[in-house]
């Protein structure tokens, strides 16, 4: 998502650079899953409690296994239908599931990706507003919806490639300045009560989804960046190194922050860069920095859902205009809404798993695992296809219900 595009995101398949080393889909797996949910995974394992680590650790094989079933799926499905899709993950959706299947795949691409632009939103208001409190969070969030009227009706992301990349440096600034920070202010790291006993209900749902919304959505981008690679029978390794180091940079980023910061005055805030002192000017450089970056970046998320929404005949110049603008409205009304980052990021990565851990295991039992002759192997992979997908329904299903209930309280 943070390369540079002259089509939007669910295109990238349609001009494929097929000569990407692995080493290159490597760092572009990264950065999908590296961005601003980083930020909130420090408070996330404040409240996932002992089962925070653990919990990186199954999301890291559990992302990297739906993904390879996907790319296992591919090559059941010809050349020819895949074209006539949105994306390869809705043609194959469509060639197992049907119609029905596609409209459960982008309706929840839509949401999360809709739910990300405010987020992004949110984010900025919320830093903003620690910055410059006078305003208050609601001014900023209309102030910065003014702001992206003319980022929201380009209709490229070419240039977005440099902005992302600004983002990602400001980010290591950001966790850098706030460790240091913590270890001068506060002192070493220390393991407190909260870190090392096991999480409620709600406050596991809470952590859950904020580190499945901080990987990203793998499984919507390992197919389009295959198309990219020279040796497309490398992604899924690429996938798993990838995973393995976003998942290490994450325990180290929520256990550290959260161990120092878990004893200090305030306590671990719901992004982390919050704890940096509020009248310093690197505090004040750090959260203005990434206030603009959150700002700049809002038209990722949000090309793919006007791709979703435009008919596949295309649409005029304005009714593509009226569309982004109502996307603009609808996501700043969610921010005026919400005006909670953990708690909103908590919520989509839960409903992130619809696409990301229920479908690919479906899939794979229809279009792979069914079509296999009668062995050991066959019934082991329809256990685990079973399984898999019955485990995502049901972790979709309890943890939704669980952030939107401590989100609908926060509201209320």
């Amino acid at each position: 998502m943070s390369g540079d595009r002259s089509t939007p995101l669910l295109h990238e398949r349609a001009a494929p650079r097929a000569s990407g080393t692995t080493p290159e889909a490597i760092v572009s797996l990264v950065k999908v899953c590296v961005g601003s949910g980083v930020f909130a995974l420090p408070w996330a394992a404040v409240q996932g409690g002992v089962l925070a680590l653990p919990g990186l650790a199954v999301l890291v094989v559990w992302n990297w296994y739906t993904s390879w079933q996907l790319l296992a799926c591919r090559g059941v499905v010809q050349q020819e239908t895949q074209a006539a899709h949105r994306s390869v993950y809705s043609a194959l959706t469509h060639a197992a599931l049907g119609r029905g299947g596609v409209m459960v795949l982008e309706g929840s691409l839509i949401v999360v990706s809709l739910g990300a632009c405010a987020g992004m939103q949110i984010q900025a208001a919320q830093l903003l507003g620690a910055t410059v409190p006078v305003l208050g969070y609601h001014t900023w969030v209309v102030g910065s919806s003014l702001l992206l009227v003319p980022l929201v009706l380009q209709r490229t992301l070419r240039g977005i490639s440099i902005i992302a990349l600004s983002g990602l440096v400001v980010l290591c600034i950001g966790l850098a300045a706030t460790a240091a920070n913590g270890l001068f202010a506060v002192g070493p790291p220390g393991l407190s009560a909260e870190l090392t006993s096991l999480p409620s209900p709600a406050g596991f749902a809470s952590f859950f989804g904020v580190a499945a919304f901080a990987f990203g959505g793998t499984q919507a981008t390992i197919l389009p960046i295959q198309d990219g690679m020279a040796l497309p029978h490398e992604a899924a390794g690429a996938l798993l190194v990838a995973l393995m180091i976003a998942g290490a940079l994450y325990a180290v980023v929520a256990l550290l922050l959260a161990s120092i910061y878990e004893y200090s005055e305030e306590g671990v805030q719901q992004m982390i860069i919050l704890n940096l002192p509020k009248h310093s000017g690197f505090g004040f450089a750090v959260n203005s920095c990434t206030a603009l970056v959150a700002v700049l970046s809002y038209p990722l998320p949000l090309m793919p859902v006007v791709q979703l929404l435009t008919p596949p005949a295309g649409s005029s110049p304005s009714s593509d205009a009226r569309l982004r603008l109502s996307l603009l409205v609808v996501s700043t009304a969610v921010a005026l809404a919400v005006p909670n980052f953990g708690r909103i990021a908590g919520f989509l990565g839960c409903l992130n798993i619809a696409f990301a851990q229920c479908l690919p295991p479906l899939l794979h039992l229809r279009l792979r695992t069914a079509h296999l002759q009668q062995s050991p192997r066959k019934r082991l992979l329809e256990a685990i296809d079973v399984a898999l997908t019955s485990t995502g329904v049901a972790t979709l299903v309890y943890f939704t219900l669980l952030t939107g209930r401590e989100l609908l309280a926060g509201w209320m």
